[in-house]
């Protein structure tokens, strides 16, 4: 943007979507920064574990007692999440 190109569009996720939003001009600096740091202290505030991408179809996922589906990211990759709980 500093050259003068100005993106069609934008793609991100997590705070790359937030930084997205800032760019194209639906949050003020000032909504992001907020935006980040509530983020921030709500993920300080989840038990504490651990995630995986994998490569399996999430209904192949074999989910019991401290692991759970985090996210399916497409029909063959998802994320699982292992609390420490």
């Amino acid at each position: 943007m500093a050259l003068g190109i100005k993106p069609a569009a934008m793609v991100g996720h997590s705070i790359g979507e937030i930084c997205c939003r800032l760019y194209s001009g639906v949050f003020t600096l000032e909504d992001a920064l907020t935006i980040v740091a509530e983020r921030g202290r709500l993920m300080q505030s989840l038990p504490g574990g651990a995630m995986l991408a994998v490569s399996v179809a999430a209904a192949q996922v074999p989910l019991s007692g401290n692991l759970s589906l985090a996210a399916v990211n497409s029909p063959g990759q998802c994320v699982i999440f292992r609390t420490d709980r």
